[in-house]
Parts: structure tokens; C-alpha cells; sequence
């Protein structure tokens, strides 16, 4: 049986550190996409199943532009 279709759900999360939401995506298995504002930066982190596989930021790629984001201060 094949699987539904996925939906897009997009939102905003407050009052948690971005460190620990990603701890949650890892723990859940979640595959999704993260899209990361912070003043004069923006970033994408790709879950796979709970496992980062990508991210993007001000240039950066992979491994170093997930440090590059997780550094960041004053999420958006």
C-alpha cells in the first residue's frame, strides 16, 4: 500500500533553544526541512529520518554550515 501524501506544514516554535528542537527531530525520526532566521543570516537544515543530511548558510555547506547556524544568536 503506498504512503499518503505528505502536507506541508509550516508554523513557528518559540521558547525553545534551536539545539534541543533538533534533538527532538532526531529522537522522533523526523524527515523534514528547517528554515533558520536570525539577524543578517538565513539557513536550512534537511532531516532525513532523524539524521541531518544537508544544511545551507551564508555560503556554507553541509557540516559547516550546520555549526555556522547553531552559532547564530536571536533565532527567528
Amino acid at each position: 500500500m503506498a504512503a499518503p501524501p505528505m502536507t506541508p506544514i509550516s508554523g513557528r516554535i518559540e521558547g525553545i533553544h534551536l539545539s534541543s528542537f533538533l534533538q527532538m527531530l532526531e529522537m522522533e525520526k523526523k524527515t523534514c526541512i528547517i528554515n533558520v532566521l536570525s539577524p543578517g543570516h538565513n539557513g536550512q537544515i534537511f532531516f532525513h529520518d532523524g539524521t541531518v543530511i544537508n544544511a545551507f548558510a551564508t555560503g556554507k555547506t553541509g557540516v559547516d554550515a550546520l555549526y555556522a547556524i547553531l552559532s547564530w544568536n536571536d533565532f527567528k
